[in-house]
C-alpha cells in the first residue's frame, strides 16, 4: 500500500500543527507504510535559499485573497507528484481545504481534532461571512468525499455525523499521540511520589484561552491551604507579573532545539500535575504528552478532552464553571494520598502505553487506509 500524504503545511516541521503533522508522517513511516511525500514539504538540511522559496509556495489559508491561486497551484503540485509516483490512497490531516483542492480518482482517508462547525462555535475565528460559509463547504465537502474519516475524539465524530452527515460506518475515533520522541521508562515515573513539593505545570500559547488565570488561582487556593505548591507557566506569558514567588514563566520552547526538548522533558519528569483548566480546545496533545510521564492532569471538560482524559485513571475532569477552589480541592485530596497519587501515575503512563502514543495511532489506523484503499 502507498500512502499519499497530503497537506499543504510543513510536516517536517515539529512546529506545524503542534507538531502532529511531523509525528503522523513519521508514525506511518514507522510502521512500515510507503509514505509518498506531497506538497511543498520542508526537509530539514535543505539549504536556506531553497527554504525561503519553498516557504514561499504555499498555504492553504482561506483569508488571503489569493487562496484561488494557492488552490491551484497546490493542486498542480500534488497532481505532478501522483502521476509520477501513484499512491492507492490519500490521507489528508486537517485537510479538507487540500482534499477539495485535490481532484482525481484517489480514495481518500480524512483525520481531524475538530469539525468547523465546532470550531467556529469555541474558538473566536475572526472570518468574514463569506469566509465562514466557504469553511463550512469545504467541511462538507471533504466529509461528502472522503471514503473514510478518522477524528481524535468522539466529540469531532459526533458533529461529523449530526451536522455533516457523515454515515457513522464511515467515521472512526483514533486518539492522537504524545510528541515527544523520547519518553521515560516506565517505572521511572514513580520517583516524582517521593517529592512533598506540589509542582504544578501549566502548558498553552495561549494564555487567556488555555486558562492561565485559573492555573495562578488555584496555585494561590492551595498555597493559602497550607500546600507547598510551585508553577510553572510554559509556553505563554501571563498579562500581569504573578504575584507568588511560586511560579516561573517559561516563554517558549522549540522542540526543533535539543537542549529545549531536554528541558521540556525534565519539566514533564519533575512536575505532579499538568494543570490545564482550558476555555476551549479540541484534542491538546500536552494531555497525551502528560500521560507519557505519568503526569496526572486537572483539567476542565471541553471539546474532546474526554476521550483524552479518563476520570480518576490519568488525570481529573471538571465541568467548564468549575472555580479554582475546586481544581485546588481536586489537587489537594489526590497529592496527600500518597498511595492512591502513586496509583494515579501508574495508571496515567499505563494509558499512555496503552492509547495516547503515535504508534498505536499508526497501528489503528493501518487498517482504515488499507480499507479504504481496496473498496
Amino acid at each position: 500500500m502507498r500512502v499519499g500524504f497530503l497537506s499543504s503545511s510543513n510536516y517536517f516541521s515539529k512546529d506545524a500543527f503542534s507538531g502532529i503533522l511531523y509525528s503522523m508522517h513519521a508514525a506511518l513511516r514507522r510502521r512500515g507504510i510507503e509514505v509518498v511525500d506531497l506538497g511543498w514539504p520542508i526537509r530539514p538540511g535543505l539549504r536556506a535559499k531553497i527554504r525561503r522559496r519553498l516557504r514561499r509556495g504555499l498555504s492553504l489559508d482561506l483569508t488571503r485573497p489569493t487562496f484561488p491561486t494557492e488552490r491551484s497551484r497546490f493542486a498542480q503540485q500534488v497532481r505532478r507528484q501522483l502521476t509520477k509516483t501513484p499512491c492507492d490512497v490519500l490521507f489528508a490531516p486537517v485537510g479538507s481545504a487540500e482534499i477539495d483542492a485535490v481532484t482525481g480518482p484517489e480514495p481518500v482517508v480524512y483525520n481531524s481534532d475538530a469539525t468547523f462547525e465546532l470550531l467556529s462555535a469555541h474558538y473566536d475565528l475572526n472570518l468574514t461571512d463569506a469566509q465562514r460559509s466557504e469553511c463550512d463547504r469545504l467541511e462538507q465537502a471533504a466529509i461528502s468525499r472522503a471514503r473514510h474519516i478518522v477524528y481524535s475524539s468522539t466529540w469531532a465524530a459526533d458533529s461529523a455525523v449530526k451536522r455533516y452527515g457523515a454515515h457513522p460506518e464511515r467515521v472512526s475515533v483514533i486518539q492522537f499521540g504524545a510528541n515527544m520522541e523520547v519518553v521515560p521508562p516506565g517505572e521511572s515515573v514513580l520517583g516524582r511520589c517521593d517529592d512533598r513539593k506540589c509542582r504544578l505545570l501549566f502548558v498553552g500559547r495561549d494564555f487567556k484561552r488555555k486558562g492561565g488565570s485559573y492555573a495562578l488561582e488555584a496555585l494561590e487556593a492551595l498555597r493559602r491551604r497550607g500546600v507547598d505548591a510551585h508553577l510553572v507557566i510554559l509556553g505563554s506569558v501571563p498579562p500581569t507579573a504573578p504575584s507568588s514567588n511560586e511560579v516561573e514563566v517559561i516563554p517558549y520552547l522549540d522542540k526543533n532545539n535539543p537542549a529545549d526538548v531536554r528541558r521540556i522533558y525534565d519539566l514533564y519528569m519533575g512536575s505532579h500535575y499538568l494543570l490545564f483548566p482550558t476555555r476551549a480546545d479540541c484534542s491538546p496533545i500536552a494531555l497525551c504528552e502528560a500521560a507519557a510521564f505519568g503526569l496526572p492532569v486537572v483539567s476542565s471538560q471541553v471539546g474532546g478532552i474526554a476521550s483524552i482524559v479518563s476520570e480518576g485513571e490519568n488525570g481529573f475532569l471538571l465541568p467548564l464553571d468549575a472555580d479554582a477552589n475546586a481544581y485546588a480541592d481536586r489537587i489537594e485530596s489526590s497529592f496527600a494520598d500518597r498511595e492512591r497519587y502513586r496509583q494515579l501515575v501508574l495508571s496515567s503512563r499505563s494509558r499512555y502505553d496503552a492509547l495516547l502514543n503515535w504508534d498505536r495511532w499508526a497501528e489503528r489506523l493501518e487498517p482504515v487506509l488499507r480499507q479504504a484503499a481496496s473498496t
